[in-house]
């Protein structure tokens, strides 16, 4: 019985370049196959010259990353406009990064932001994110936190956990929205039931502000944030116990949470 990539190898013969392509996907990630970067690169490029979008964005990356082939921006942009030429997410949102941060090329905020759009217009999370990150700081466009809220919302939607905590974090400041602690406290929760250390220092101070505070469930929060190093969450729990709202002996013998336990 054939293996996938022998299988993949004799339809190679018919120069189907998303062949090549998948072929250089499998030596990339070592899929039937020993891990070859050098090989990977190969078929990639066999692909990208052919005119495969997917094939020339990964090609970009290959060179931006030094996957197979010497770190070479200026290559890497080349053939990430070539893929964003077609309209590929992915290379349109590199191609952003590339002229916002002057790599390879002249730093240029207008043309950055325009690639990065088209790429969040697509649904591309980690566009959204970052154009959301773009207008909450002002970086490369002028600050519009109703903007960054616009952006980081759908990336959120889309699942990404920054986003989640940054859209939650404007929901709680009233930042580019109105203000909505119920709202804040549901995404922080999201946020940190995913690992995000400072949702989960949010999510323990909000437990503190309702009506009725479970200082317990706070106290578990904090505990959290505290043990992964977030300094607010250590300085929260030591006025809780200062307050007696929290029993100083419970707080140092309650068990250890680690990032994989969700609360």
């Amino acid at each position: 019985m054939e293996s996938s990539l022998d299988v993949l190898l004799r339809y190679a013969e018919n120069g189907n370049p998303a062949v090549f392509r998948d072929i250089g996907y499998f030596y990339a990630k070592g899929l039937c196959i020993n891990q070859d970067y050098e090989k990977a690169f190969e078929w990639t490029a066999k692909a990208a010259e052919k005119g495969d979008a997917k094939a020339q964005c990964n090609l970009g990356l290959c060179y931006k990353n030094a996957q197979g082939v010497k770190q070479d921006h200026a290559m890497a942009l080349k053939w990430f406009k070539k893929a964003a030429a077609q309209n590929n997410a992915t290379a349109l949102f590199y191609v952003g990064k590339y002229y916002l941060k002057g790599i390879a090329t002249e730093t240029d905020y207008e043309l950055a932001i325009k690639y990065i759009t088209q790429a969040a217009e697509q649904g591309y999370q980690a566009a959204q994110r970052f154009l959301g990150t773009c207008y909450y700081e002002g970086q490369g466009v002028e600050q519009d936190y109703a903007k960054a809220f616009e952006w980081h919302s759908k990336a959120a939607e889309n699942g990404n956990v920054a986003s989640i905590f940054a859209t939650a974090y404007m929901y709680y400041n009233g930042l580019g929205v109105e203000k909505d602690l119920h709202k804040a406290y549901s995404m922080m929760f999201d946020a940190g039931r995913r690992g995000h250390t400072e949702a989960k220092y949010y999510t323990g101070l909000l437990i503190t502000k309702e009506a009725k505070p479970d200082y317990e469930r706070a106290e578990l929060w904090l505990t959290a944030a505290a043990e992964e190093g977030f300094e607010e969450a250590k300085t929260l729990l030591e006025e809780l116990i200062t307050q007696e709202l929290i029993s100083p002996q419970k707080n140092n013998s309650r068990p250890c949470f680690r990032r994989t336990v969700y609360l």
